[in-house]
Parts: C-alpha cells; structure tokens; sequence
C-alpha cells in the first residue's frame, strides 16, 4: 500500500477578548473630580467580543476555508455556527489571595463590576447555561457558585469528562473558558481611573472535520470511519498554556489531565463517492460527516513520550487504508481537517492529508465614556 502523508501543524488560536475599565465624571462638565481618592472604587467595565458574533451563521455549520491543498502558516479561521459562539458568561473576579470580590453571569456580554485596587484574578466561562447537565459534564466546580468573600479554591482542577454515553461533544454551545491575572492601579489623576486590558478566551474542544475524493473511475462508498485516542477528560480552564506562533497567542504547550482514559470515534457511515468526471483533474471534496465532530483536548503519551492517533476509513465495507497521526498534541480550540484522496485502488493509494488550523480572534477597542448623567 503506498501512502502519502503531509502534515502541516498549527497550533491553536482561539478567541479574542476585550477587558476594559471605565468610571464616569463626577463632574457636569465630564472633567472629573479635582481630587482622585486612592480609596476610591473603580467601576471595571468588561466588554466581550468574539470573531463572528456579528456575521451570518452558515447553515451548513462549515466554514468557506477547506484546507483541501493546506493551508499557509499562520491562517485562521472564525468560529461558524451558534455552537461555536458565546452565548451566556460568568464572570468571577478574586483578590490575590482568592477571595472572590465578584461573581456575574450574564447574556449582555458586558459586565460592570466595582472593584477597589490591586491584583486580581478573572476567571470567565462561557456557555455553561448551555449544558443540560453541566454538573454532569464537569466535575470540580463547586467554586461556580462562589459568593462574595468565599475563598474560590482551586480552579484549576476542574475538568471537562466524556463518557460512553456521550463521547463526542454535539448539540450544545461548546465551553468558552479563560483566565488573566490584572492589576488596577490606584489612580492618581481623574484619566488613571480608565484602565485595560486584552484578555484571551478558548473554545474547550479540538474540531474535526473529515473529506474525501475519489480519483478513480468507478465510485465507492465510504462504509466506516474511527479515530483512536481521543480523551475522555481536559481541564475545564486553560491549564499550564504557553502561548506562541506569528501571532503570539497561539497555544503552544499545555496541561493535559495525567493518565486520562481513551476511546475511539467509530463511526458506521454511507457516503457516497462519485467517480471521476472524465474531463476533470480530480475528484469531487465530499464532506464525510453533515457537521463537524467536537472531542476534548489531549496529549496521547505513552511512557511520557508521544504516541500517534490511529486513524482508518473503509470502502464498501471491504477496502481499508489507515494512517498514524504521529507525535502531535490537540490542544483546545484546534481545528483539525482530514483530507482523504483515492488514487488507485489496486494499489491502495490513498493520499492522507492532515492539517491543524487554529481558529481566528478579533481584537476589539470598544468606545468607553460614560457620561455622569447616564
């Protein structure tokens, strides 16, 4: 069997946050006070924008990149569908010692919070409402409903859990998580009291997105399809991330949960392959699933070194070509394409293509200025 593989890796980006901190004047004139109270409390205006919330969902649920010939280093996407968007926010602010100092959930995306100054800590998860059970789906989040002066805990052992009852994550907004330490200043001067901050947030999922075209001259029928060592667990907040890449805030490196069970996408399928038209140079892209596949992020280790993802695809329930996607990790937020060409089938010349394609974030600068009468 002849096999054609090339990989192109990119890592993660994912969604693009604006945090901003306004008070209005205490003045008519819109000046402010001759005098700035270090005393005084800051209102911390947190506005949230991500890429897409203002464009056409596609009915289809896919985007207009297909990857079908790779893709160049550094492309992104933005989120497609209202699953991948945020919807309902929590936000949860605490000192630097963890003491919570405020607690909101939301559907506004923009939330007004009295602070006084100092370091603190945000905590922001988006879409939860939008789990049946989220107590289900995640365990260790008691610190959820943290109320003022409660101690948060350790937020960072909450985690993400799949089972086989619901192995892949479909039909529900994905989780939205982040987290950024701040400091607001005490202000000096009435222009000290705005302060900002760029807060990034990501999308607690690794996408897939499989096709296949068919160069020969008779069709076939795709019959079945499986992607082993997927993780049935991830942290539920971003855990130990080193960003990079062209952008800077591309997850490099991060925290999977240690000796997290696996299981395999098996999938029972009829797709159709047409044959090549005569008069074309290649097959038609067919879309082997109707929507993307969700599963949670991971790293398949196997005695602390990488282990390759198995993946195979069967014709006709008789013909099988697997690959090995080799020494990757799957961080959130990942795209991951799989293109799938048939060349011969005497020989089994099935090309494998693999691309991971991070998603695209939309940085923002919201307008402040409250006026005092407002």
């Amino acid at each position: 069997m002849k096999s054609l593989t090339r990989y192109k890796y990119y890592f993660t980006l994912m969604i693009a946050l604006v945090v901003g901190m306004t008070l209005p004047s205490c003045s008519d004139d819109g000046q402010g006070p001759d005098v700035v109270s270090p005393q005084q409390l800051i209102n911390y205006t947190v506005t949230l924008r991500v890429a897409g919330d203002t464009q056409g969902s596609r009915a289809d649920g896919f985007d207009d990149n297909d990857y079908t010939g790779g893709g160049d280093d550094g492309d992104l996407e933005d989120p497609v569908g209202d699953f991948e968007k945020l919807d309902r926010v929590r936000l949860i602010v605490t000192n630097e010692a963890g003491v919570v100092e405020a607690n909101y959930v939301t559907f506004s995306h923009e939330i007004t919070v009295k602070l006084t100054t100092g370091k603190k800590k945000l905590y922001i998860i988006g879409n939860e409402g939008s789990w049946d059970d989220f107590g289900s789906f995640a365990s260790g989040v008691n610190w959820l409903s943290a109320a003022k002066g409660d101690n948060i805990g350790d937020v960072y052992s909450a985690m993400l859990n799949l089972s086989a009852d619901h192995s892949v994550m479909e039909g529900t907004r994905l989780p939205i998580t982040g987290t950024a330490d701040v400091e607001l200043t005490e202000p000096k001067t009435p222009e000290d009291i705005n302060q900002s901050t760029e807060v990034w947030l990501h999308r607690a999922a690794v996408k897939f997105t499989f096709r296949m075209r068919n160069n020969t001259s008779r069709k076939y029928t795709v019959t079945d399809l499986s992607l082993g060592g997927m993780s049935t667990a991830m942290y539920l907040m971003p855990k130990g991330i080193t960003m990079g890449g062209k952008d800077g805030k591309t997850i490099t490196a991060f925290d999977a949960v240690p000796d997290a069970a696996t299981y395999d996408i098996v999938r029972t399928l009829a797709v159709e392959l047409p044959a090549k038209a005569a008069d074309a140079t290649d097959g038609e892209w067919i879309l082997l699933f109707d929507k993307p596949l969700y599963a949670l992020e991971g790293k398949l280790l196997e005695n602390n070194a990488p282990k390759n993802y198995p993946l195979s695809i069967t014709l006709d329930g008789l013909i099988s070509s697997e690959m090995n996607l080799k020494e990757v990790q799957l961080p959130r937020g990942t795209h991951v394409y799989v293109n799938i060409t048939l060349n011969k089938i005497e020989d089994l010349d099935f090309d494998w293509q693999i691309d991971l394609v991070p998603y695209a974030g939309v940085t923002l600068e919201p307008d402040f200025g409250l006026d005092a009468d407002d």
